[in-house]
């Protein structure tokens, strides 16, 4: 478990790290579209810094996951080899990341919340065998090699997330726009609690429980636990983002649900997270700045470069 440390940070242009504990050094930890737009020399200049200062790289489940679901798409004009593109990303990860696998958001979650023995053991995952799976990928000469692997299972459950967040979203069009201060004060946390049931209960438990069967004082942990740490980032990254859209008259990416759970990643305090998705950027936590541990891809680039 990563240990507990405070990192201040400063976001405005030009500056990023501020201070950390040298004895625990920041956990930094990549969205996938990091992963496959950085080049080598960004590897390079991550190794160097990394052997400077000490800063450890993760790669995630979630990362995992994604890059898994398009080992197999099909070539496209604005992508002529997707294949050797996401091998990539893997030999990447093999290069500058630490043994340490990052675990899901869901998993991250229900164990902050103390609700972990209601995980059903497939959603547990073998760290071992993402680890070796990692390798052989990034060794693989063809996606006929990846039998083992079976990277359609991954973009099987990538198809089924999109289809329950096009699902969830559907409860959104009560709403008119311009959402009012009483829609984001009242209905629409009712219905985040409703999407953070199903994503961060439902679903890990294989359906074995959700809000309404947990407990009075097992509610009152899984409300708090999304009022804290990652789940305060990821509640207001979902509500700002949602509020927006709908403003914008715009529809919701459903991979944007995997944008905003790597949010609760955060719950680890030494924790960093680079995104090049500029919606991280569109709002403030001004009563808890110390939260908000989330810098600008182009903004950390400049920073090794």
């Amino acid at each position: 478990m990563v240990m507990s440390a405070t990192i201040r940070i400063d976001r405005t242009p030009g500056k990023w790290i501020v201070a950390y504990d040298p004895k625990y050094p920041p956990h930094i930890y990549f969205d996938t579209n990091v992963w496959i737009g950085m080049s080598e020399e960004d590897v390079t200049s991550l190794r160097n810094v990394q052997e400077k200062f000490g800063f450890v790289y993760c790669y995630s489940v979630t990362n995992f996951i994604e890059l898994c679901s398009h080992l197999e798409d099909k070539p496209a004009v604005s992508n002529s080899n997707p294949f050797t593109i996401y091998r990539s990303c893997f030999r990447k990860i093999i290069d500058l990341c630490s043994p340490q696998i990052l675990p899901s958001p869901e998993m991250e979650f229900m164990s902050e919340a103390g609700l972990d023995k209601y995980i059903d053991s497939a959603w547990v995952p073998n760290i071992d065998q993402i680890a070796f799976a990692v390798e052989l990928i990034a060794n693989a000469k063809n996606p006929d090699e990846l039998a083992a692997i079976n990277p359609s299972h991954y973009r099987i459950l990538r198809d089924i997330d999109a289809r329950s967040m096009q699902t969830i979203m559907k409860g959104l069009q009560k709403f008119s726009r311009p959402l009012n201060s009483e829609d984001v004060d009242n209905g629409l946390y009712h219905w985040f609690i409703e999407l953070a049931d199903f994503f961060l209960l439902r679903r890990p438990s294989n359906e074995k429980i959700n809000i309404n069967r947990l407990t009075k004082e097992e509610q009152t942990r899984f409300v708090t636990t999304l009022s804290e740490d990652g789940g305060r980032m990821f509640q207001t990254h979902c509500i700002s983002l949602v509020r927006k859209t709908i403003n914008d008259g715009r529809n919701i990416d459903p991979n944007d649900l995997y944008d905003m759970l790597q949010l609760i990643l955060l719950c680890g305090k030494n924790r960093l997270f680079v995104s090049d998705e500029k919606a991280f950027f569109h709002y403030e936590v001004a009563d808890a700045p110390e939260l908000q541990r989330v810098l600008y891809w182009g903004q950390f680039r400049q920073m090794v470069v």
